[in-house]
């Protein structure tokens, strides 16, 4: 057998697959993959990612050395918050100022029905910022919360009193975010109230101006009576009480 046989046979008679003759590698060989490490994020860059976000309208958190346990909690509230509606806080205050309607002192019925039709359009729209602006604070209000007794658990300090103030400064824009949406339900339930104490006012109008026509109706519709003083027996002379009607004898002779 040639040199060139024997690099490639082995003692068995077999094949030598790790040869480095010239002989092509075997499909078992050519098909193993060396496989490719993928890189292991620290919790640093989590935290580079959960806070250093392209939407600048989602809150983030301050200070460093958050527990990666904590950072997952982080993410899965500002995924929530993304599903949220987003609040244009200067257009809708905007908006809630408009929402106003100047009553006619001396109105007419055809003017109250115009201002209540107005009135119930504006509490129309206003119901609809209403949902949307409630749905926000719930949702917020309620992070905050988990968040904040979420972080004692992992806060270093000693006393509560520490340990409350550092949650609050690492939670500063969340609880600002919860806050202006605050405002704002709290800036809706002031303009429904006076929507609705509008709409009971313009309703007692109506009625009010219904009962004056149905009582101008009615008098109208009496006779006109035109008393004469002379005739009236208030202005006769006065009856002397000892001036009697005297009956006539016939009157007793039945007794």
């Amino acid at each position: 057998m040639s040199n060139d046989a024997e690099s490639i046979l082995n003692i068995d008679g077999e094949e030598d697959l790790f040869s480095d003759s010239g002989v092509s590698e075997s499909p078992t060989k050519a098909a193993v993959k060396t496989p490719v490490e993928t890189p292991v994020e620290t919790p640093a860059e989590l935290q580079r990612e959960s806070t250093d976000d392209t939407d600048t309208t989602m809150p983030k958190l301050r200070g460093d050395d958050f527990p990666q346990e904590y950072l997952d909690l982080v993410n899965r509230v500002r995924t929530q918050y993304s599903f949220l509606p987003k609040l244009d806080y200067r257009g809708l205050y905007a908006e809630l100022s408009d929402l106003s309607i100047q009553s006619t002192p001396t109105p007419t019925l055809q003017t109250i029905n115009a201002e209540l039709s107005k009135v119930q359009a504006f509490k129309d729209r206003l119901a609809e910022i209403y949902v949307d602006v409630l749905q926000c604070h719930n949702i917020k209000k309620r992070a905050v919360d988990i968040l904040k007794d979420g972080w004692g658990r992992y806060a270093n300090e000693k006393s509560a009193d520490r340990r409350k103030g550092d949650a609050t400064f690492r939670l500063s824009d969340f609880e600002m975010d919860f806050a202006e949406t605050e405002a704002l339900l709290k800036a809706c339930n002031h303009v429904i109230k006076n929507l609705d104490s509008l709409h009971d006012n313009l309703s007692r109008r109506i009625t009010i101006r219904q009962i004056q026509l149905k009582l101008g109706n009615t008098r109208t519709g009496l006779p006109d009576f035109d008393f004469d003083p002379d005739d009236d027996p208030l202005n006769k002379e006065p009856v002397n009480p000892s001036e009697g009607i005297e009956p006539e004898e016939k009157s007793f002779d039945s007794l």
